[in-house]
């Protein structure tokens, strides 16, 4: 008898080849036509066929195929080159790189406190926010921040020429008002008797006060570059009702130009009040910053008490952000003007009823700013089926 050829390759395809010879009915599973040693199939209780025998009829192409591993994609890239891929890392170590360096130049050389000094710092944060697409947002920021800007300037300005430029300083009116409203002590004195203990003995209320005061020269531009940032389809409407609150104080300002309380308690018409924020200002070690517009006499206005801007900026910040933010939000929200008129009226910048006249401006500001894009908006999408025409 010729001797079995036993096939001594690798063991693939074994699970197929049994398959086959179980599926095998008469038994004969030899080569050449030989006949099986045993002479018995499958059926007569013979021995299952040799599983070298099995692997020796496949050919081996199929099994082959199936388990040769498939080659990499190169479009897939790992996820460790996404995270540190340059553009990712800009994108977080220019913001980072922005929040360190205004931490050192505010404990170095003191906060900002002007719109021009304020606008060059949050510009360059928004360029650090925006670092992977500064050739599509420089120029954006130019064209839609400039008009915004230029009226902040302008009114930075000229507020110190309204000082009597038509019209001499008002005082008695407010004073007469403020009377008649909350009796005597007028609420800037009966404040400063029960919470002012002197400049050796500032209380944290004074610091907080002072807070808030100062809260006014970042809070609109904060605002503003946020909704520039990421909420640019808002911008335009809030910028532009910064600029009307702007232009109609201004106005009033040259119309009725009025003393405050501070001022007023110096020429004794209303008893002892010291302009609290001033000597608070001293004692912070960070308040030091100076301005090119707010430096010197020619850039200030002691009279532009009426209306409070102070005031109506604070209420502008809480109508127009009141559906924008989470609710848990709109609770410091709601408590931001209160707390601006309070410390405007206990530090002696302002009377209450400035503060008044203030929420006045700034709600008719967002009514009518609002009001012009709403009919703007409506009139474009009346032009659309013309247009398309």
């Amino acid at each position: 008898m010729t001797p079995r050829r036993v096939y001594s390759g690798p063991r693939r395809g074994f699970s197929t080849a049994r398959k086959r010879a179980g599926d095998d009915h008469d038994g004969h599973d030899h080569e050449d036509g030989e006949e099986h040693p045993t002479g018995a199939g499958k059926r007569d209780g013979s021995k299952q066929p040799d599983e070298h025998e099995s692997d020796r009829e496949d050919d081996g192409t199929d099994h082959l195929a199936s388990t040769s591993p498939e080659p990499p994609d190169p479009k897939q890239r790992p996820c460790e080159d996404a995270r540190v891929s340059p553009r990712n890392g800009l994108r977080f170590w220019a913001p980072a790189a922005y929040l360190i360096a205004s931490a050192a130049m505010i404990f170095t050389a003191g906060l900002p406190t002007s719109h021009d000094l304020v606008f060059l710092w949050f510009a360059l944060g928004m360029a650090a926010f925006s670092v992977t697409d500064l050739r599509h947002r420089v120029p954006r920021l130019v064209v839609e921040w400039a008009p915004f800007i230029g009226v902040l300037f302008v009114y930075d300005r000229l507020r110190g020429v309204a000082d009597g430029l038509v019209f001499p300083a008002r005082q008695l009116p407010q004073i007469h008002m403020e009377s008649a409203l909350f009796g005597n002590p007028i609420p800037t004195v009966w404040l400063q008797s029960h919470l002012w203990h002197g400049a050796g003995h500032l209380r944290w209320w004074d610091y907080a006060v002072w807070l808030v005061y100062v809260s006014h020269f970042f809070a609109t531009l904060v605002v503003a570059a946020v909704l520039w940032t990421w909420g640019h389809d808002r911008f335009a409407r809030f910028a532009t009702m910064v600029c009307v609150l702007a232009l109609t104080g201004f106005t009033t300002y040259v119309l009725y130009p009025a003393v405050p309380p501070w001022l007023a308690a110096q020429q004794g018409e209303i008893g002892r009040s010291n302009r609290l924020i001033a000597i608070v200002w001293h004692h912070v070690p960070i308040a030091h910053y100076g301005s090119l517009f707010e430096k010197g006499q020619n850039y200030a206005n002691n009279v532009a008490a009426m209306p409070s801007l102070h005031a109506a900026y604070a209420l502008l910040i809480t109508l127009y952000l009141w559906r924008v933010v989470p609710r848990p939000a709109r609770v410091l929200l709601a408590l931001y003007p209160p707390a601006m008129a309070f410390a405007l009226v206990y530090s002696g910048e302002h009377y209450v009823v400035d503060c008044l006249a203030g929420w006045v401006y700034a709600v008719a500001s967002f009514g009518a700013v609002n009001l012009w894009f709403e009919r703007r908006a409506r009139r474009a999408l009346a032009l659309e089926p013309a247009l398309a025409d």
